[in-house]
C-alpha cells in the first residue's frame, strides 16, 4: 500500500466530469474471505450496477464496454487481490482510472455524479484522526500507516534499505561523487570518538531518514517509532519529520504481528488522537456565544464556499444532503423527495462543503452523533471569521 495524502485528496477533488465513477468495497487483509475471493464478488455485484447507471445516462454498448474495461480488467489483477487493506477504492472517469487499496472503514458503494465521491478518505488526510509507525532494527525496517481502527503496511522497499546490509546500495550514488570531490570515502557524521559499527548505524539511519522524508514531506500526522532504546534515541537525533513522537514503542518488533503494534502505538499516541477533535468541540462551544459558529449544511455550505471554515464537524450516522447551490445568489435548496431517492441532477451538497473546506485550508472531522455540539445537526463549522 501506498500513502494517500491530503495532496491526492486535492487533486481528485479538482476533477469534474460527465462521468465520475466512484466504487467503494470493504475488503480483507488475509484469511477465508480472501481464499473465497469475497472482494471481487463485491466488485461484480457493483459493476453490474455501474453498467445500468450508465445505461441510464444513455451509453450504448461499446461506449460503457470502453468506460468499464479497465475497472472489469482488476478482476485478473492478482497482485491486487493479494495485497489488500481494509477498503479498495476504485475513481473512474472519461478521462482517467485509478484504485487504492486504504486502511478504513466503509460501507460498499457505488456513485456516479460529476464529481468523485471523496467523503470516506477523511480520516486518511486528517492528522489528528491518522499517524504512522516505523518499526526500525538492524535487520528489518516496516512503515506503517494507521488510524484508530486499522493498520497498513506502506511499500518502501524503493525508497530506503530494508537492513543495514542494503545501506551500501542506497549511498552508493553519493559516496561515489563524494570520492570523485574529496578523493576517498565521506562517512557522515564521523567523529574521532565513533567506531566503524556506530557510523554504519548512523549512515543506515540516515538513508532511512531520508527515504521516509520522501513519503512523508508534506504530512503532518504524528509518527512513532517502534525500536530498542539505542536505535530509537539514534535515529531521534537525526530524523528530519517533525511530528516525530518524543515516547516509542520499546523493544525488537521483528516479526512481531502488525496488529499488535497498532495496539502499542495507540496506547503510546492516545493523548495526541484525542486532544484534536475534543479541542475543536471545546471551541465550538466557546465561540457560538461570539458568532463565530453556524449549524446545518444550508448554513455552513455558503460559508465553505468563500473560505471562511476553518473546522468542519459532519455527523458520522447522516445521510449526505442534495440540493442546489446558486452562484448568482449564494444561496442553497433543498432537492424534493423524489430527487433525494434519485439525486442524478441533485448536488451533493454535503460533499461540496467537505471539498471546499479542505481545498481552503480547513479541516474536517467526522463526529459521533451524541458528540455533535448542535444535538441531531448533520453539519456544523467553526468560522475563521
Amino acid at each position: 500500500m501506498k500513502l494517500f495524502s491530503e495532496n491526492k485528496f486535492k487533486e481528485l477533488a479538482k476533477i469534474r466530469d460527465k462521468l465520475c465513477m466512484t466504487i467503494y468495497i470493504p475488503t480483507s487483509r488475509a484469511g477465508k474471505r480472501v481464499l473465497e475471493g469475497e472482494g471481487k464478488i463485491r466488485l461484480r455485484n457493483q459493476l453490474k450496477k455501474v453498467e445500468k447507471m450508465l445505461d441510464q445516462k444513455g451509453l450504448d454498448n461499446k461506449e460503457r464496454e470502453q468506460f468499464m474495461e479497465p475497472v472489469v480488467a482488476l478482476l485478473d489483477d492478482h497482485v491486487l487481490w493479494h495485497h489488500l487493506s481494509d477498503c479498495l477504492v476504485i475513481f473512474r472517469t472519461s478521462k482517467m482510472m485509478t484504485f487504492h487499496t486504504l486502511p478504513i472503514e466503509t460501507e460498499e458503494m457505488t456513485y456516479m455524479s460529476d464529481r468523485l465521491y471523496l467523503t470516506p478518505l477523511i480520516p486518511l488526510i486528517n492528522g489528528v484522526c491518522r499517524f504512522f509507525i516505523l518499526s526500525l532494527n538492524q535487520n528489518n525496517v516496516k512503515f506503517f500507516e494507521g488510524t484508530r481502527y486499522s493498520i497498513a503496511d506502506v511499500y518502501i522497499e524503493d525508497i530506503m534499505p530494508q537492513r543495514l546490509a542494503e545501506t551500501e546500495r542506497f549511498t552508493e550514488k553519493e559516496r561515489s561523487l563524494q570520492h570523485h570531490s574529496s578523493g576517498g570515502t565521506v562517512y557522515h557524521g564521523q567523529g574521532k570518538n565513533k567506531d566503524y559499527k556506530e557510523i554504519e548505524l548512523e549512515n543506515f539511519l540516515r538513508e532511512v531518514d531520508k527515504g521516509m522524508m520522501k513519503m512523508l514531506h508534506d504530512e503532518d500526522a504524528p509518527l512513532v517509532i517502534a525500536a530498542t532504546p539505542n536505535v530509537a534515541s539514534s535515529f531521534m537525533k537525526i530524523c528530519s519529520y517533525p511530528h516525530v513522537h518524543k515516547r516509542f514503542i520499546t523493544g525488537n518488533h521483528e516479526g512481531v504481528n502488525r496488529t499488535v503494534l497498532h495496539e502499542k502505538a495507540l496506547r503510546v499516541l492516545q493523548p495526541v488522537l484525542d486532544t484534536g477533535k475534543l479541542s475543536i468541540l471545546r471551541n465550538y462551544k466557546k465561540l457560538q456565544t461570539k458568532g463565530k459558529t453556524t449549524a446545518g449544511v444550508w448554513n455552513s455550505l455558503p460559508k465553505a464556499l468563500d473560505g471562511r471554515v476553518e473546522a468542519l464537524l459532519i455527523n458520522k450516522t447522516s445521510k449526505d444532503i442534495f440540493g442546489y447551490y446558486e452562484e448568482k445568489t449564494h444561496s442553497v435548496s433543498p432537492a424534493s423527495k423524489s430527487k433525494v431517492s434519485d439525486p442524478s441532477d441533485a448536488e451533493n451538497l454535503s460533499h461540496m462543503a467537505i471539498i471546499n473546506t479542505i481545498n481552503n485550508g480547513g479541516k474536517v472531522y467526522m463526529v459521533d452523533d451524541r458528540q455533535m455540539p448542535v444535538n441531531h445537526t448533520r453539519m456544523c463549522a467553526i468560522l475563521r471569521y
